[in-house]
């Protein structure tokens, strides 16, 4: 816990992880944040100090006595985020490390600006640390933008999208996110510009995009994340772009009810990662993975005076 003389505590965890020595997204979790939950300049000053993909600030859910219910504030090194999938699920697994550590199992609520959350935590035999999986927030599909400016930004040709009969969608959610099905060779060759996607997403309000590859007969996909305008060129794991693709995918009939899909990210920024979207009924659709702790410590005082 922090205290005057140790300043801020917090946990630094790989979400999505593989077997591989480096993978999965960081993550920088600051648990109990009561000190700096209301001061927004002191969050994106730490935030822009760590430089991760995102940080989040944990208190208790003051109008619920349950200890698995709890608060959280995401930034970006950019800016505040309503709602994030990678940052839910790390974030979940530190407050039962931090509330329940000898707990195998467990469901607990999570508040943030833009959305309420159940996330189950668990650990399992053989498994990377805990598994986390929450449910796929509702979501609404709108027209992308043309597909030959979409390809341009993207730095593929226009006859890379639209592979086997999939076409790009604004999925609306919590947040806006652009979802570009794409041909796999023409994933790995993409060589995005940000300044055309930043562009690009003026007219719809859409804030990232996850280029994908259609789902194989293994029940793998790739996908990779840009986020320019939140200051992320690449992300290693997007959650919640994946949390929205779960339900593209259920509504075009590519994630059958009791499906179970795997989707490959990060490869391309040296941190491999695994995203395990599953359909366990005909309206539910989850996203998860693993979740493992890398290290703890404190955000000394004098920087956050």
């Amino acid at each position: 816990m922090s205290d005057g003389r140790t300043g801020l505590s917090f946990w630094w965890v790989d979400v999505f992880a593989t077997r591989a020595a480096v993978s999965g997204n960081r993550l920088m979790v600051f648990v109990p944040a009561t000190s700096v939950w209301e001061d927004e300049a002191v969050c994106r000053r730490i935030a822009a100090e760590v430089a991760f993909s995102e940080v989040t600030f944990l208190v208790p859910d003051d109008g619920r006595e349950d200890a698995g219910a709890y608060r959280c504030r995401i930034f970006t090194p950019a800016e505040e985020l309503a709602f994030a999938g990678h940052p839910t699920l790390g974030s979940a697994v530190v407050w039962a490390l931090e509330t329940a550590p000898m707990v195998e199992r467990l469901r607990l609520d999570q508040r943030s600006a833009g959305a309420s959350v159940s996330v189950a935590v668990e650990r399992r035999p053989g498994e990377i640390g805990h598994m986390a999986f929450m449910a796929a927030p509702e979501v609404a599909f709108a027209p992308p933008p043309e597909a030959a400016a979409v390809a341009r930004a993207l730095g593929v040709e226009r006859s890379d999208l639209e592979p086997d009969g999939l076409g790009a969608a604004v999925a609306v959610g919590p947040t806006r996110q652009l979802l570009v099905p794409v041909r796999r060779e023409a994933l790995g060759a993409m060589s995005p510009d940000g300044r055309a996607l930043a562009a690009l997403s003026l007219g719809t309000g859409w804030t990232a995009v996850y280029a994908f590859s259609p789902p194989g007969a293994d029940g793998r996909l790739e996908a990779r994340g840009f986020a320019p305008a939140l200051g992320i060129a690449e992300d290693p794991a997007t959650g919640s772009a994946a949390a929205y693709l779960a339900r593209y995918l259920a509504a075009r009939g590519r994630l059958e009810v009791g499906g179970r899909l795997v989707v490959e990210q990060g490869r391309h920024v040296g941190r491999p990662s695994e995203l395990h979207l599953a359909r366990p009924g005909a309206d539910e659709v989850e996203v998860g993975g693993s979740v493992r702790a890398v290290a703890r410590g404190h955000l000394l005082p004098d920087f956050l005076a």
